[in-house]
Parts: structure tokens; C-alpha cells; sequence
């Protein structure tokens, strides 16, 4: 169960769609892609991506670590396509998509820059960032993608790509590697179009992430 308040919709030139606001409760759900929250009794925001035919491209959720609300306030559109979105929240760090939103206090505001495959945000000075990172492009894609992502430590890593229904589709990686930055690529020409998921492990850290293929 959960109580939704919708801020606003945006139509981009392309007809692609943007619905964002903020919810309270255990999660809300988008076409199958669920957003689920650690503390429900907080506010935690939300930005779902239609294509030109209403199909899903992604959801974000604006998430915390630590205590209080976190609201998604504004969502303008660009000229060259990109999207901003603006919000606040409390204590720790806030986690918007596949990003870490760092606190420097009780209250803090942001503005994310939300492109063709990713919101980019940067920790503040001082701060380390000891997280694995990933990210995927194009998304959607037609036949071929590529995960990028970053490791803190040396170590075994897997990343593995699996259907909506969590059956495994794709190993990627599956070796030891070097802390840094890697990329892996997913060639997928017979694929059906929709949602898939993937899961890179590095550790004792997970990251998750959405591919959309569109024939």
C-alpha cells in the first residue's frame, strides 16, 4: 500500500513523457519495475520515463541512507534533450538512480542532470567514494548495449543480465579484476523488446541497473 502525490508531467519534442512526484508506503510500481522503500513511513521521490507510445524507458527513485523526507520538487526539460531535476533531502546520503547524492547537514538540495543514460551527480570534495558505480548505453538499445562500471577494490566480479521474472539470460563478466573503471557489452540482436535487468557483484557490494531493447 502506498499514498502517491504527483508533481507535474513534462512532454518532451520526441513525445517521449516524464512523470514525477513523491510517494509514502512499502513501494509503488511502474509497468513491473518496482520502487521500494527502506523506511516507509518518509517521503521518497520518483521520476517514470515514457517513450512516444507509452511504454516504460525507466524509473528512478530518490532513496536515502539516512533519516527524514526526500522530495523530487521540479523536472524541466532541455533544449538538447536533457532533463533536470531538482529536490531535497535529509541527513547521510541520498541514492537518485544509479548516483549518490552526499548530505552536508539536516536539509540539503540538489539538481541532477538527467541525459540519455544517466543522472550525473559528483561526491563533494573529501568525501570517498568506495561504491561500485554502473551505468548502461544506449537505453533503450536495438541490438547491442554497454555497462560501464566502476570497482573500488581488485576482486571477483560477475555481472549477469536476467528477464523481469529473474531467469538469467547472460553471464557478462565473471573473472577477478583490477579497481578502476570497466565495461562489459551485451550483443542481443533476438532478443524480444522490453525490460531486462542486470546485476554486477564486486565483493561484498551489488549494484542493479534496467536495459530497455526496442527492435
Amino acid at each position: 500500500h502506498y499514498v502517491l502525490y504527483p508533481g507535474g508531467l513534462e512532454v518532451a519534442e520526441n513525445g517521449h513523457v516524464y512523470v514525477w512526484g513523491n510517494f509514502r508506503g512499502r513501494y509503488v510500481e511502474f509497468e513491473g519495475v518496482r520502487l521500494t522503500q527502506e523506511e516507509p513511513e518518509g517521503f521518497d521521490g520518483f521520476v517514470a520515463h515514457y517513450d512516444e507510445s507509452g511504454h516504460l524507458v525507466r524509473a528512478l527513485h530518490l532513496e536515502t541512507t539516512g533519516d527524514g523526507d526526500h522530495f523530487i520538487e521540479a523536472l524541466e526539460l532541455g533544449a538538447s534533450g536533457d532533463v533536470y531535476v531538482s529536490g531535497r533531502f535529509g541527513r547521510d546520503r541520498a541514492i537518485l538512480g544509479a548516483d549518490t547524492l552526499y548530505a552536508r547537514g539536516k536539509g540539503n538540495l540538489f539538481i541532477a542532470k538527467y541525459g540519455a543514460t544517466s543522472l550525473s551527480s559528483e561526491p563533494p570534495d573529501g568525501v570517498p567514494s568506495g561504491e561500485i558505480e554502473v551505468s548502461n548505453y544506449p537505453n533503450p538499445f536495438r541490438q547491442r548495449a554497454t555497462i560501464e562500471y566502476r570497482v573500488p577494490a581488485p576482486g571477483h566480479v560477475r555481472l549477469t543480465v536476467y528477464d523481469v521474472l529473474g531467469r538469467e539470460l547472460a553471464v557478462l563478466v565473471d573473472e577477478r579484476q583490477s579497481a578502476g573503471s570497466h565495461s562489459a557489452k551485451l550483443d542481443a540482436p533476438s532478443w524480444p523488446s522490453g525490460v531486462y535487468l542486470y546485476r554486477l557483484e564486486a565483493g561484498n557490494q551489488v549494484a542493479t541497473g534496467r536495459l530497455v531493447r526496442h527492435k
